[in-house]
């Protein structure tokens, strides 16, 4: 049906820690209203989850949720497209700015990492998966790759972020970075439907 449920975990650490720490002092009430507002998701329904504190080293926080989300793959005829990335895509990239003249400042060094386990409903079998990604330059790494296990399929991204001042005049391959990124994050896998 291209329907899914999903059992997410969030852990923030660092400078992640400070942007998602609030919650941990918000009631119940008012974190069901920040996930349904912030989770970048369509049409999902939020079944259940828990907001806490790992005490065991560096602050850090976990959200854990069940969701049930209604259209997350998309159907045409035999096929299933499937989108790796389940949460917060690139949408926003840099604008271009051929005329830049202010240096490039990145206050914060971080480091975001997802891993996905799809778990493939039989009767299908894969007819398209994304090649792995890496990707260096000076603002940072991005890497993603995607490997198989039976009917299950892997995810994994990882992007490096790193502080510091750059000239204008590096804005073109900032830009580019940005833009890698984000076809990256758009990619689907596609599967085709085993007829019997």
């Amino acid at each position: 049906s291209g329907a899914a449920d999903v059992n997410f975990v969030l852990d923030a650490s660092g400078f992640k820690y400070e942007k998602y720490s609030f919650l941990l002092v918000e009631d119940k009430v008012e974190q069901e209203k920040w996930i349904l507002k912030n989770i970048d998701i369509k049409s999902f329904d939020l079944k259940s989850f828990d907001v806490s504190k790992d005490y065991s080293g560096l602050p850090k926080m976990e959200l854990k949720m069940q969701l049930s989300i209604n259209h997350y793959a998309s159907l045409s005829g035999k096929r299933m497209f499937i989108p790796l990335k389940i949460y917060h895509p690139l949408k926003n990239i840099p604008s271009a700015d051929t005329n830049r003249v202010n240096d490039i400042i990145l206050k914060n060094s971080y480091v975001e990492t997802d891993s996905v386990l799809f778990e493939i409903p039989s009767g299908y079998s894969f007819e398209y998966l994304p090649d792995s990604t890496h990707t260096e330059t000076k603002f940072g790494t991005f890497e993603m790759n995607v490997s198989r296990n039976g009917n299950s399929i892997v995810y994994h991204r990882k992007l490096q972020v790193n502080k510091g001042r750059f000239p204008a005049s590096d804005y073109p391959g900032f830009l580019k970075f940005y833009k890698t990124i984000q076809k990256v994050d758009k990619q689907q896998m596609v599967l085709v439907k085993i007829e019997n």
